[in-house]
């Protein structure tokens, strides 16, 4: 019998893609970096941790540029991810209300810190949950 179920946030719990590319493309014009990602360009990086995305992006092993965009990334996701889109999954709500009556869930990321949180209060789904870990609090 299944007593647990780890999810991943971005993709799976929700698609943040829109959100998530004009957030990174608002840190690299910010630190005057003449890039801008699109969003088949910003799935192709998910699942790596956000300092090895940000190396990747600008093609820069620099650790203080990295440090920066790091910096500003992160900045600009917890700030805006709310406001600049994201969708759950058709009967998801749902689907977590059930799960949760059978098993703890819990959701594992390599997000930075405050993005999970801003994910359940902004779908008010913090109760199905059980606890939370990403890579900014490990």
């Amino acid at each position: 019998m299944v007593d647990s179920v780890l999810f991943d946030l971005d993709g799976t719990l929700w698609d943040a893609i829109p959100g998530i590319t004009r957030t990174w493309n608002k840190a690299l014009s910010d630190l005057g970096i003449q890039k801008t990602c699109t969003e088949q360009e910003v799935r192709s990086y998910m699942g790596m941790t956000l300092d090895k995305i940000c190396s990747s992006m600008i093609g820069e092993e620099d650790p203080e540029k990295i440090q920066r965009l790091f910096d500003a990334i992160s900045d600009w996701e917890t700030r805006c991810i709310t406001l600049d889109g994201a969708s759950l999954y058709p009967d998801e709500r749902e689907t977590l209300a059930l799960l949760a009556r059978r098993c703890r869930l819990f959701i594992v990321s390599n997000c930075g810190r405050g993005y999970i949180e801003r994910f359940l209060d902004l779908f008010d789904l913090g109760r199905f949950f059980t606890d939370h870990e990403c890579f900014g609090g490990t």
